[in-house]
């Protein structure tokens, strides 16, 4: 501003000497100082270049504002960020060639317009909410909302917004910065289904790992059962061989059949624990045999009805369909059993057990019930009770063996773990769905069989059949096994060669071939097991009649081999009539 001042007062003075001087000239003085007119000149001369300079220098001001202006303008339009105006009525003032491409249409188009015609329908509250909050508090804000543009097609944006205010502090306005987040959204959208599947992953794993805690734990509880059951069931069998001798001897007294009736039970008791442990190891001896499950389980539960108080209501519901099953039978009924009987305990004041039967198939692309299902075509028995239903602490642990909720003495904790077992060993699976007083189900899944043979029964108790002098070689290791399994042949009449191990036993046979009618062996012994044996005397007799006694689960070798030399075989301990009756059908085999 001074320098502005200066050159103009320097201006004035300039023109006013100027016009003295030509007043003189007019008026008629004769001399004028050269002097005076010469400084004029020269002053007026440089008043003119610095004139000429000053204008140079607006020239070239003018062009580096008018660059500076075409820099912002190129700016502002071609921003990666939308930028509009608006004023106090949301009607779009401004606005760059980004944020006109954003909503579809000609940025002059675009002017004049209301910005909430682009504001998408379904956020259109959104919009309202913060422009009330812009003029109440006046404030910048930041938030994301969805457009629409012309050709109706949305995009998701993040909305900078800065009010604009007049002198007094009130809002006329607002300036948005716009930016396109659509991709970010996919990419939170992709990244929030890949968590998804992340976590139900991490479930699977993790029920996975469970699962194979529970099998590893399974697994060492079976090498334990299998270790002692061998020897186990040796003491059985001498206890059991010996009660039953004394209860059919005439020589025992009246007053000890009670006696020996408690011994034979307890017997029974013991070696039933050792099967529901080998059970719930998957290591259990099974005869599987192709039956209708659906009869099967019907007579069953005829026997269970009885069994059962009467303010229970036991129901069965079999849909229409072929239920052809390749199992054990006997292992069935287990099941059937334990799944009734722990229902009825849980229904303390009377209700309903209901059993279905239904088939359920399974495609390639159909997700199963449980992931570790295959597709196909299965027999599905549900057991559905009333009850007290299991609590979600519980329920983790109900198949882990001898884990029981029951006071002492009226569970020991292996009735599901040996359902759970069986079905195993069945190539089935179970699931498990229960509430806190809203009852509890149990679905079994069991392979369907196309076809079956036989129908199969509930098994009976064996009657006593007696031998006719038919000589039977006995071969086991264990001494005292040896001694009752002997006398309990001699008692059903046969004539006995005992061996205490498969090379005596061998060599009786080849001494008293055509004297020996069956032989009687041990599957486990040390040198020769019962297995080599068969292979020895097969070179002697190819029509051996031979049938495997067995304290100890059958390993995949011994069950193949029996299988297919069609072998008669039997789980210690023994009972006397099952004894007699597998020996007097083996005898009967031409």
């Amino acid at each position: 501003m001074a320098s502005q001042s200066s050159a103009s007062n320097r201006n004035v003075d300039l023109r006013q000497r100027a016009e003295l001087l030509l007043k003189r000239q007019q008026e008629g003085e004769a001399l004028i100082p050269s002097a005076e007119v010469q400084e004029l000149i020269q002053e007026l001369t440089i008043y003119q270049i610095e004139l000429e300079m000053q204008n140079e220098e607006l020239r070239r001001s003018e062009q580096k504002y008018q660059y500076l202006y075409q820099r912002y303008i190129d700016l502002f339009n071609l921003a990666p960020i939308g930028y509009i105006i608006l004023n106090n009525k949301d009607r779009i003032q401004e606005i760059n060639l980004t944020a006109a491409q954003m909503l579809g249409d000609d940025r002059f188009e675009l002017v004049g317009k209301q910005l909430t015609d682009y504001v998408a329908p379904d956020d259109q509250d959104i919009y309202y909410f913060q422009r009330r909050v812009r003029f109440a508090a006046g404030v910048p804000q930041s938030y994301q909302l969805r457009f629409s543009r012309s050709d109706n097609t949305q995009f998701y944006a993040q909305i900078d917004s800065r009010p604009e205010k007049d002198k007094n502090g009130h809002v006329f306005g607002c300036r948005l910065a716009i930016t396109d987040i659509t991709e970010r959204k996919q990419a939170e959208a992709a990244l929030e289904e890949t968590n998804t599947q992340l976590k139900h992953t991490v479930s699977e794993l993790r029920q996975a790992q469970r699962q194979l805690i529970q099998q590893e734990r399974l697994a060492a509880v079976g090498q334990l059962a299998a270790g002692i059951a061998h020897d186990f069931n040796n003491i059985l069998t001498s206890i059991l061989g010996f009660a039953e001798l004394m209860k059919v001897s005439p020589d025992t007294p009246v007053s000890m059949q009670a006696d020996l009736v408690y011994i034979i039970k307890s017997t029974n008791r013991a070696s039933n624990l050792v099967r529901q442990i080998l059970d719930f190891t998957q290591r259990n001896i099974s005869q599987p045999k192709r039956f209708d499950l659906a009869a099967f389980t019907t007579e069953v539960m005829a026997f269970l009805n009885r069994i059962i108080a009467e303010d229970i209501r036991l129901t069965l519901n079999i849909e229409p369909g072929d239920y052809s099953i390749e199992a054990d039978p006997t292992q069935i009924q287990q099941i059937l059993t334990n799944l009734v009987l722990n229902a009825r305990d849980a229904i303390p004041a009377g209700g309903v057990i209901a059993l279905k039967l239904m088939h359920q198939d399974f495609d390639p692309d159909q997700p199963p019930p449980l992931a570790d299902m295959s597709p196909g075509s299965w027999l599905v028995l549900a057991v559905t009770d009333s009850g007290s239903g299991i609590s979600p602490d519980v329920m983790p642990h109900i198949f882990e063996p001898f884990f029981t909720t029951k006071s002492v003495g009226q569970g020991t904790g292996l009735g599901l773990s040996q359902v759970y077992g069986i079905v195993k060993q069945h190539g089935g699976h179970i699931q498990v769905n229960s509430h806190e007083d809203q009852g509890t189900t149990f679905t079994l899944y069991f392979p369907f069989v196309d076809t079956f043979e036989v129908t199969a029964s509930p098994p009976d108790a064996a009657g006593l059949i007696k031998g006719q002098n038919e000589t039977i070689l006995v071969v086991e290791d264990d001494k005292e096994v040896l001694n009752t399994v002997s006398m309990l042949l001699k008692s059903l009449g046969y004539r006995v060669l005992p061996a205490s191990n498969g090379k005596e036993a061998l060599a009786i046979y080849q001494q008293h071939q055509k004297t020996v009618n069956l032989v009687l062996s041990d599957i486990v012994m040390p040198d020769m097991s019962g297995l080599a044996l068969l292979a020895a005397l097969k070179t002697c007799n190819t029509d051996i009649k031979m049938i495997m006694m067995s304290g100890y689960p059958l390993n995949q070798e011994a069950a193949s081999v029996i299988e297919q030399d069609a072998i008669s075989w039997i789980n210690k301990p023994m009972p006397l009539g099952k004894l007699s009756q597998i020996i007097s059908k083996t005898l009967k085999v031409d």
